[in-house]
């Protein structure tokens, strides 16, 4: 799975795997300062998101893993064993 993340630092992401759901929270906070003589301006932005998505799958969480690289958050879940089939016999 990957999801676009701009401006999110690590240490503001949170993913969570649980069943099978996979739930990512961020959440980004930036100040910007202008001094111009007598000018002073001060702006404060803040944003959250928080975004749960079903997996297609059983998954092991244990084995989950998460990178962020240039905006980018990949999670990598692998799914459990394949289902096996059996066959029913007729009596």
């Amino acid at each position: 799975m990957r999801a676009d993340v701009p401006g999110v630092k690590k240490e503001n992401l949170d993913v969570t795997l649980t069943d099978n759901t996979i739930t990512i929270k961020g959440s980004t906070s930036e100040v910007k300062k202008e001094e111009k003589g007598d000018y002073f301006r001060s702006e404060t932005m803040k944003g959250s998101f928080t975004r749960t998505m079903y997996l297609p799958s059983d998954v092991d969480g244990n084995k989950a893993e998460s990178t962020i690289k240039d905006g980018v958050l990949e999670v990598i879940v692998p799914k459990l064993g394949k289902a096996n089939r059996i066959k029913v016999n007729v009596a």
